[in-house]
């Protein structure tokens, strides 16, 4: 029985799990005992994930992207070619920042180049905690995002802004409504605050109730590790199916991630190793100067008023889509934007980390 219960099932994190690292039930290149629903800026830079087999042989590499201000902006994923001792591209996700919002948009490598496949919509309450996300899928007949997205994800917060429950709906396309909720996670907390479990249940329509499929529970192994263990739920008893170790250097970055299976012997199945960029550890400071256009709405130009410090950098305009549209240099800290040839409707002006909405009429 291959139970997907990782934390990438829940869509925060686009990135797959390569198949020949371990089974499909444990989140080898995550860390699960740190949710990160909360929006911001992380000081230590993460730079690569590289996983390795028991073996000591490389299969899988995982590298992310940032602006100058910190935001992750791509995060690709890469397979090892031992034929060429080379590593190629296999999947990539962009993200694109907006007021209380991301949308991560997911694309793989074919013979072709970049072929998208979805798009995430995460919108974050005014506490700056995740409250939404939306799932959109590519249609490659209309060569565009279908408009409606096809799944919803909610998550369900405590007085202190601890994540209890997180609960997943379809979209039933024959009605154009949302179907009940069908995946549902529990999570609960010790007494210092740290995730103890995570439970992870499907709707039975049949009983009209919700079924166990799965579970992490956590512990501190020593000063620097914790400990994850995972189950699945078989006759209404939990079973044992694997251990991951988490590994942390003194600055409490996470440094290494081993997983064990439910081997009889509790051999080592694979492991990761993290290195982080040369910001690591220096708080990222935002410009809080904002960018402006006026007019807005707007018919066939506008005019773009920028801090200093943005002069000199690229202006990107962007559709409601995530495709980029159009691409300006800003030479002085106002510039006549052209936008004529465009159709009309809603865009995204991305300057740096500054961001407007902009309606074209």
């Amino acid at each position: 029985m291959n139970l997907k219960i990782s934390l990438l099932s829940v869509g925060l994190l686009t990135m797959s799990v390569c198949a020949d690292a371990q089974t499909a039930r444990n989140p080898l290149n995550r860390e699960p005992a740190s949710i990160a629903l909360q929006k911001g800026i992380s000081s230590w830079k993460l730079a690569n994930e590289i996983f390795y087999h028991a073996d000591g042989t490389q299969f899988d590499k995982r590298s992310l992207m940032y602006d100058e201000n910190g935001q992750k902006t791509s995060d690709i994923t890469q397979r090892w070619n031992e034929d060429d001792k080379s590593w190629q591209n296999a999947s990539k996700s962009e993200t694109i920042y907006g007021e209380n919002k991301e949308v991560v948009i997911s694309s793989v490598q074919n013979m072709t180049g970049w072929q998208k496949t979805s798009k995430v919509e995460n919108v974050y309450g005014p506490e700056g905690r995740l409250a939404y996300s939306y799932s959109y899928s590519w249609n490659n007949n209309a060569d565009d995002w279908f408009v409606d997205p096809s799944m919803r994800c909610e998550w369900i917060y405590d007085e202190s802004g601890r994540v209890t429950e997180y609960l997943k709906q379809h979209m039933n396309k024959a009605t154009g409504e949302w179907n009940d909720y069908d995946t549902r996670i529990l999570y609960s907390y010790d007494g210092e605050g740290n995730l103890k479990e995570e439970i992870y249940q499907s709707w039975n329509s049949e009983s009209e109730s919700w079924t166990s499929g799965g579970k992490y529970t956590y512990s501190k192994d020593s000063e620097r590790k914790k400990v994850a263990m995972s189950y699945i739920c078989v006759s209404d008893k939990w079973v044992f199916d694997g251990k991951t170790i988490y590994s942390y250097d003194e600055e409490g970055k996470l440094a290494r991630c081993e997983y064990y299976g439910n081997n009889t012997d509790e051999s080592l199945n694979a492991y990761c190793i993290y290195t982080y960029s040369e910001s690591v550890g220096t708080p990222v400071v935002l410009e809080t100067k904002d960018i402006n256009v006026y007019p807005n709405p707007v018919v066939l130009s506008f005019e773009l008023t920028v801090p200093d410090v943005f002069v000199g950098k690229i202006a990107n305009l962007f559709d409601v889509s995530g495709k980029l549209v159009k691409s300006m240099l800003i030479s002085d800290e106002k510039t006549q934007v052209d936008v004529a040839g465009l159709s009309s409707g809603i865009y995204i002006l991305k300057v740096s980390d500054k961001t407007k909405k902009l309606v074209i009429k």
